[in-house]
């Protein structure tokens, strides 16, 4: 299928902007820094997560599904993002949630207040399969009733969702050549791997001047799975969309260094980032991905990474109501 043939809602309020930070290249000493705001994406308080639910939802209105079930983290951006899209197309949402300290906080508290079915567990990460047939077991339910739901897992979000990352890539290069500008990085972080493997699809595609560089948020699975999962998500989504690329694991660029010890837990050297940027641009990253990736560029530009007339692209991911669940990390 080809790019352009692919169904889409308007979810987002886009292209968001790709913002100068000169105050914080200027404390650093570094490259010239530009930040891709994705955190202003407009829906339930931004994040790149409502990009691929543009196209996910998109099949699910045109299937004619009028319910969501789903599952996740208390704290998940992703979780909010599938909550905020149907609550906006009139779907109800059931939400299976993973153990947690069930604070109405950050995430959580957002999920309450979007009006979801909210179905607390005691499972953890490593339960997800059986989580998932709960889910299928409730979907069945739900159509012997008459309803039509649209079950949407944890993990990838698939060709179709990963599309929307491609598509990026071509915003970004349109707003460079407007700036009259040619970057040679784009920094961001990577967890699932989907948004990476969009952007090394499209940076090929559109023959985007800059090399894309992700950074592990946490270690639910090791370095070299991480990379091969990258590749493999991005041979996939290139072949769905008729682009056929083929991507190695010796392609992807990636950094393991700042995940921290904790699954999902802030880092010292991610508080520094998150008080830094705000205290230069007045932007606020999130404790958990965001500030992670910003921490990476900014230990490559204090050692000498880059040239003085570099420009590197940090792309700003989002995550902002993880900020108020971490409140004592971060203030402590």
């Amino acid at each position: 299928m080809k790019l352009e043939e692919l169904g889409r809602l308007k979810l987002c309020t886009l292209p968001t902007p790709l913002m100068e930070a000169p105050q914080i290249s200027a404390k650093l000493g570094g490259p010239r820094i530009l930040i891709k705001r994705d955190d202003l994406t407009g829906l339930a308080m931004g994040g790149n997560k409502s990009r691929p639910l543009e196209f996910l939802m998109a099949e699910s209105k045109k299937n004619g599904d009028d319910i969501v079930v789903t599952a996740g983290y208390q704290q998940s951006n992703w979780v909010c993002n599938i909550i905020a899209a149907a609550r906006k197309l009139g779907m109800d949402v059931i939400l299976f949630l993973l153990k947690g300290s069930g604070r109405f906080q950050g995430n959580l508290l957002l999920y309450k207040l979007l009006g979801a079915d909210l179905r607390f567990t005691d499972m953890e990460v490593r339960d997800l399969p059986a989580l998932y047939k709960q889910m299928d077991s409730l979907a069945a339910e739900l159509r012997r009733q008459g309803r039509r739901p649209h079950v949407i897992y944890y993990e990838s979000f698939g060709p179709v969702g990963i599309a929307s990352y491609v598509m990026l890539v071509s915003e970004i290069c349109q707003q460079l050549q407007e700036k009259g500008l040619t970057a040679q990085y784009l920094f961001h972080t990577s967890g699932s791997g989907c948004t990476q493997a969009g952007l090394l699809v499209g940076a090929r595609y559109f023959k985007a001047p800059f090399e894309v560089v992700g950074v592990m948020p946490n270690h639910r699975y090791t370095r070299e799975q991480r990379v091969r999962m990258v590749a493999d998500l991005a041979s996939a989504t290139s072949q769905f969309l008729d682009m056929n690329f083929s991507f190695s694991p010796e392609e992807v660029k990636y950094y393991d260094e700042y995940a921290g010890e904790s699954y999902s837990a802030p880092t010292k050297k991610g508080i520094e980032a998150i008080k830094l940027v705000a205290s230069t641009e007045g932007i606020f990253l999130d404790p958990i991905y965001s500030s992670k990736s910003m921490a990476c560029l900014i230990d490559q530009i204090r050692d000498g990474r880059f040239k003085p007339q570099d420009t590197v692209i940090y792309y700003h991911s989002g995550g902002l109501p993880q900020l108020f669940f971490y409140n004592e990390e971060l203030t402590a």
